[in-house]
């Protein structure tokens, strides 16, 4: 089964991907989602474009590196 991390500060929800049938973890800022990437295989990334903490291109840039 396919795993999706949604990274998003203030919705906790993706509707669409509801009913896909695919694991959806939801975690609330970009520091939370590049731990959960390091320690579980994830399949994609859905970033919102309003975090708190860090900019969604700084996110990208550290996943990116992330080994």
């Amino acid at each position: 089964m396919a795993t999706i991390l949604y990274v998003s500060g203030y919705q906790k929800e993706f509707p669409e991907l509801l009913s896909t049938g695919k694991q959806v973890d939801w975690v609330q800022n970009g520091m939370i989602a590049i731990s959960a990437v390091q320690s579980n295989p994830t399949n994609a990334v859905i970033i919102e474009d309003n975090l708190p903490l860090m900019t969604p291109t700084r996110l990208i840039q550290e996943l990116t590196s992330v080994q």
